[in-house]
């Protein structure tokens, strides 16, 4: 029998080597919030147009097809380079197609405001001696009923530092299931045998089972790489 245990937002899942590495950017602890998300603060988080985080399919991640597909990634270019295939851009038009997050045009700067996480930490979790770990902020959003301010920063937060942009710490920081998406969705996969729901974001589109049914067929003979399906123009 496979091992369990248990990770972060206190869900457990099986103790597999590889999944170690990459829990804490499964959107799985968001999932398991959906029971607990009030009217009003499902209308806080649609005031915020991150609704359809509310709507995700899968919750796992393929962390062999993630070790391949980041493996590709150039830099310099800022794409992912599948060989004999083609090229996925990484810009703010496939992440939007994938996730449907809101952009604007400000930049978000990828660093941490020591300043800014003080004075948020004494607001948000001035019962807590230290900045909270993902689990602890699982709890609090579990056990929230307010809808303001509050709330919103700390979903947002929460997010953040799970689903969107996880660091190899467990605690929420103000610093990727989605390149998983991204990649699947750039497939076509016309041919197989899938019934797909329509919706207008990958998210809400890709389950685990229609997933695992893609990538059996994108898999190459060497059992370690992907990219015999094309990729759309």
């Amino acid at each position: 029998m496979d091992k369990k245990r248990k990770v972060d937002a206190g869900i457990e899942e099986e103790d597999h080597p590889r999944a170690r590495k990459r829990n804490r950017a499964s959107p799985i602890g968001l999932v398991k919030l959906y029971e607990f998300i009030t009217e009003d603060q499902a209308r806080a988080i649609e005031e915020m147009e991150l609704d359809i985080l509310l709507e995700i399919k899968c919750h796992c991640l393929n962390n062999k097809l993630i070790n391949w597909f980041a493996s590709l990634y150039d830099k310099n270019t800022q794409e992912f380079v599948i060989p004999g295939r083609g090229r996925i851009p990484l810009d703010e038009e496939y992440v939007y197609h994938t996730l449907g997050l809101p952009y604007g045009t400000n930049p978000v700067i990828y660093s941490v405001d020591r300043e800014v996480e003080a004075s948020l930490g004494a607001l948000l979790f001035s019962a807590d001696s230290s900045t909270p770990t993902t689990s602890r902020v699982y709890q609090i959003l579990k056990d929230m009923t307010d809808s303001g301010d509050a709330f919103k920063q700390i979903f947002v937060m929460y997010i953040i530092s799970t689903v969107l942009s996880p660091t190899s710490r467990n605690r929420v920081s103000n610093k990727c299931y989605p390149v998983m998406l991204l990649y699947v969705d750039s497939l076509i996969v016309s041919g197989l045998d899938l019934d797909l729901p329509q919706a207008r974001f990958a998210s809400n589109i890709w389950s685990k089972e229609d997933i695992d049914k893609v990538l059996l067929v994108d898999l190459r003979d060497d059992k370690v790489s992907y990219g015999k399906l094309e990729l759309k123009s």
